[in-house]
């Protein structure tokens, strides 16, 4: 009798979206420290920028032998698929740099990891899975109600101010929901969409994000200032090698020819992960609140998970 989980083929890839998981548990506390020190635009310009070279050396010496290259096939893939990684990139530093605390960088965080859940959903009209609606949308709405109560009694405000400055205070919230749906579509078409040279397109989609961002600084009347010190250097090189280039390459690559549905299963413990080592990085002492809509979110994925089936 056989066993079959993950395929000897499937099994680096797969352990491959495992890291990048790890390393994107770290992202936003590291981020967030950043963006305090450089600020929300400038800390966002430099690690894009340097992640896009970072992964471009990356990539050119793993790659020594390159595949045919197809310049229609780079640009189709490049606004079919990339743009939803670049909105993604742009949303989330933009919430986490325009949190007005570090509390609320935390609830960011954890809107933000509603994209496992997102990426089940959006499995289903663009990969064409088979869905148990009914548990699907119980994970969804479980992974919803989570969220909501970090918004509304995670915050270090009382929820009836909250509600008063909610044009200025829930515009982080906003971006960083919008980034989990880019990152769930993305994340789908990836699988999708596959040339022999799209390895060659992930350092211009940082590039492309940077460069949108330097637009947006100029737009303010800023230059980018790279005036840091040494723990600033340390964390902005982690944030280049690591969460950024290392983490999205890794993700590229499971997405593409790992086991999806196992690995996007595995990520409900990044919230979990995420919130732990924002509260020790940042020094912030989290409520009850914050700890029962991480648990929501991640029993929202697991039900949205059961509500999937891969197709074989």
């Amino acid at each position: 009798m056989k066993h079959r989980t993950i395929s000897h083929t499937a099994f680096p890839a797969t352990a491959a979206g495992i890291m990048a998981l790890v390393l994107w548990s770290s992202n936003i506390a590291f981020t967030r420290s950043a963006t305090e020190a450089m600020g929300t635009l400038n800390a966002a310009f430099f690690i894009n920028l340097l992640s896009g070279i970072a992964c471009y050396l990356l990539l050119y010496f793993q790659n020594r032998k390159h595949p045919p290259f197809s310049l229609a096939k780079f640009r189709s893939y490049f606004f079919r698929v990339g743009s939803f990684f670049i909105a993604y990139i742009v949303l989330f530093n933009l919430a986490i740099g325009l949190a007005g605390s570090r509390i609320e960088v935390v609830v960011v965080g954890i809107i933000n990891y509603l994209w496992p859940s997102l990426i089940f959903v959006f499995s289903i009209p663009i990969l064409k899975a088979k869905a148990n609606y009914p548990v699907l949308a119980a994970g969804i709405a479980l992974s919803f109600l989570g969220t909501t109560i970090a918004i509304l009694y995670g915050n270090d405000i009382p929820v009836s101010q909250l509600l008063a400055l909610a044009p200025t205070r829930l515009l982080p919230y906003g971006l960083s929901l919008l980034a989990a749906i880019a990152w769930g579509i993305y994340s789908n078409m990836t699988y999708q969409y596959q040339f022999a040279a799209d390895y060659k397109v992930l350092p211009f989609l940082f590039l492309a994000c940077s460069m949108i961002i330097l637009l947006l600084q100029l737009l303010r009347g800023e230059i980018p200032d790279l005036n840091i010190s040494g723990k600033q250097y340390l964390e902005l090189m982690y944030l280049v090698l690591f969460p950024s280039a290392l983490a999205y390459l890794l993700w590229d690559v499971s997405m593409k020819r790992g086991k999806k549905i196992f690995i996007t299963a595995l990520s409900y413990l990044v919230p979990l992960a995420s919130t732990l080592i924002s509260s020790y990085y940042l020094h912030i002492c989290l409520g009850f609140a914050f700890w029962l809509a991480c648990l929501l979110v991640i029993a929202g994925a697991l039900l949205c998970s059961g509500g999937i089936r891969e197709k074989a």
